[in-house]
């Protein structure tokens, strides 16, 4: 299971599918929307077995104030923003198909962007989140109304999580 939600939940490979972090609403002012990130080419590396090990490369242009991702070989794009949660923090947000929105975590670190994109699954699993910041789950998502709690949960996750995923710089 966690290696399934690492390929289908982590940022530019789309934080797309059931089980994720989610508001009905947009969060976050789009124009604090912060651009942490240098357009260019990335890999996407998932951390198994004490090693990084590639799972897509791609390309991350900037349009405004957002980002958008495009996976080497296609031409489908996706759309997100991010926003500042604290030192070298920041929550990423994308709206998804339906309208709702979905986040995931990115950390600067001595190893490069680190990114978290946890399930509700695996949040409700760490021992230490005897208190939940969600308003409900529905449909296997933890929903949420305000930024503050969010970006909260989802540190306390990647504080916990170790190494997980990251976008390294590529060619």
């Amino acid at each position: 299971m966690r290696m399934l939600s690492r390929k289908l939940l982590v940022l530019p490979a789309v934080i797309a599918l059931s089980g994720c972090i989610s508001s009905k609403d947009a969060l976050f002012d789009p124009s604090a929307a912060t651009l942490p990130l240098a357009g260019g080419h990335y890999e996407l590396q998932l951390y198994s077995s004490g090693q990084w090990a590639a799972l897509e490369k791609g390309s991350l242009a900037i349009r405004g104030r957002t980002y958008s991702w495009t996976k080497d070989g296609t031409t489908d794009s996706t759309e997100y923003s991010i926003y500042t949660a604290g030192v070298s923090s920041f929550v990423i947000a994308e709206k998804t198909y339906d309208g709702t929105y979905q986040y995931a975590l990115l950390r600067q670190s001595n190893e490069g962007w680190l990114l978290y994109a946890p399930t509700c699954d695996e949040i409700f699993k760490l021992k230490e989140f005897d208190q939940f910041h969600m308003n409900k789950i529905e449909k296997g998502k933890c929903l949420y109304t305000t930024s503050r709690p969010l970006a909260q949960d989802l540190a306390k996750f990647a504080d916990h999580a170790g190494k997980w995923a990251r976008l390294a710089a590529s060619r």
